[in-house]
């Protein structure tokens, strides 16, 4: 799974787009994750408010669905 993280000031790193109902909205893949973060860049620019922003103000990270008892993702743990 995958997010589009928006860097703020105050918490760093978040997920910041959220669905109908305020749940995050999460990609299956890193390349659903790359065309919605395109997608939303180009609303910015033709809404004429690209300007406020950077594209390094936005990432794609993935997001991990399980923890290891060490508190480490699992993918990313060598318990």
């Amino acid at each position: 799974m995958y997010q589009i993280e928006h860097f703020t000031l105050c918490d760093g790193w978040i997920n910041t787009s959220t669905d109908d109902n305020g749940e995050a909205v999460l990609f299956d893949t890193l390349e659903q994750a790359q065309e919605a973060l395109e997608s939303h860049w180009h609303d910015l620019q033709a809404e004429g408010m690209a300007e406020s922003y950077s594209p390094s103000d936005w990432r794609v990270a993935e997001v991990y669905s399980s923890l290891c008892r060490c508190g480490k993702p699992d993918n990313l743990c060598n318990c």
